[in-house]
């Protein structure tokens, strides 16, 4: 990806007015390095319009584990299905891999997350642990899993 291609994605996390800076200089490091570092990433466009993207890998150490780390839907895509779309299609490559996945994801708590957390839900993902105030006082984490099988969804 070059540096044009990654600032049109960085551009998007930022116009969702979700991310901290943080968060977005960790997003840029991540789709610089993103083939040395194993994390695949899923995107929709309409034409040249980036509508969204989803980065997910590999969990370390696991045999059928996956994370997804970022799904980011521009604003002007969101409740378009959009989301939905990228899960579903980071599903298939998941399983794809091993006929079997364990999903996780893990977000914040804040109301700025909501609508992600809602897209989880949609999408058969099991709200599984909160732990309070993890990121910071009144930020918890909020951890989704969900099970996956060749041509089934196994539910948690």
């Amino acid at each position: 990806m070059d540096v044009h291609e990654i600032d049109r994605y960085v551009g998007i996390a930022e116009r969702t007015e979700v991310f901290s800076p943080e968060e977005i200089e960790t997003l840029y490091e991540i789709l610089a390095e993103h083939e040395e570092e194993g994390y695949e990433i899923v995107s929709k466009k309409d034409g040249d319009v980036l509508q969204g993207y989803i980065i997910f890998g590999r969990t370390p150490f696991t045999q059928s584990g996956w994370d997804i780390y970022w799904l980011v839907v521009s604003p002007d895509s969101q409740r378009k299905g959009v989301g939905r779309y990228l899960i579903e299609t980071a599903e298939k490559v998941m399983v794809q891999a091993h006929g079997y996945a364990v999903v996780r994801i893990e977000t914040s708590s804040r109301d700025h997350y909501l609508s992600a957390r809602t897209t989880y839900e949609r999408c058969g993902y099991t709200r599984a642990a909160v732990i309070q105030d993890f990121y910071k006082r009144n930020d918890s984490l909020v951890m989704f899993t969900k099970n996956l099988e060749s041509g089934a969804t196994v539910r948690n």
